[in-house]
């Protein structure tokens, strides 16, 4: 019975550990997580736009907007080491995830037959005109919810397809880090703990920020001017950890 109270506490306050799988499986989640969140929150940023910021443009903005995001992708971005049709790639994802939120759930054909029940109502012109205001309401903002959800399916494709330059990047930052190191440890320099601790610490917000950022953008923005900066950091990050790591390899 004595023995049951420390075993019970060390059971109760040390966390669960996880493996490999299960950390896979978490990261994956959250990912999945802050993706839905961020779909989410851009939609309602957008309705907010249309109603409030700029009402006199209406669906337009968003429309506008796509329009620019995919004519980057056209131009800018011909070929990728994932897909071999980079615009079909984020076409097809804008489409797929247009569908899957708007056709397959209803909402498109509830509005249309709210339309064509509106129409039949003819005894009472007050409350026909007054049903009529708030359909065209819903459908503008229902048209921007859907415009904003395939420019989030695009940004989505167009960081996906920008992973490998990270991965170019990182490996060649690995490298001449590696080399940086041992170049240091023949030379008998200095090390530098806590430099490498801080790269090393780095490393993951520049992997993440380019997506909250670029996704969260509310305006046209080209993804150079996001990724290849963050590409660039992350690369000094990697090679920088590399460089002042002191172990031996």
């Amino acid at each position: 019975m004595a023995d049951a109270i420390p075993v019970q506490s060390r059971a109760s306050g040390v966390a669960p550990h996880r493996g490999p799988l299960g950390r896979l499986l978490g990261w994956v989640l959250s990912i999945a997580v802050w993706l839905v969140l961020g779909l989410f929150g851009n939609i309602l940023f957008e309705c907010v736009c249309v109603g409030l910021l700029w009402p006199d443009q209406g669906p337009r903005r968003s429309q506008a907007m796509l329009e620019a995001e995919l004519a980057y992708l056209g131009n800018d971005i011909k070929a990728s080491l994932l897909v071999e049709h980079p615009t079909d790639f984020a076409t097809g994802m804008a489409a797929d995830l247009h569908r899957r939120l708007y056709v397959d759930t209803g909402l498109t054909s509830l509005l249309r037959r709210a339309e064509t029940a509106a129409s039949r109502i003819e005894e009472n012109p007050f409350f026909r005109q007054r049903l009529d205001d708030t359909l065209v309401g819903l459908r503008k903002y229902l048209a921007a919810a859907m415009i904003a959800t395939q420019v989030y399916a695009v940004r989505v494709a167009v960081l996906v397809l920008a992973m490998p330059v990270f991965c170019l990047f990182g490996l060649v930052a690995l490298v001449d880090g590696i080399v940086s190191r041992d170049l240091r440890r023949f030379g008998v320099g200095r090390e530098h703990g806590q430099v490498y601790h801080l790269a090393k610490r780095a490393i993951g917000p520049t992997l993440t920020l380019p997506w909250a950022i670029y996704l969260a953008w509310p305006t046209t923005v080209h993804p150079n001017y996001v990724i290849l900066p963050f590409a660039l950091l992350f690369a000094v990050a990697v090679a920088v950890s590399a460089a002042t790591f002191k172990k031996y390899l």
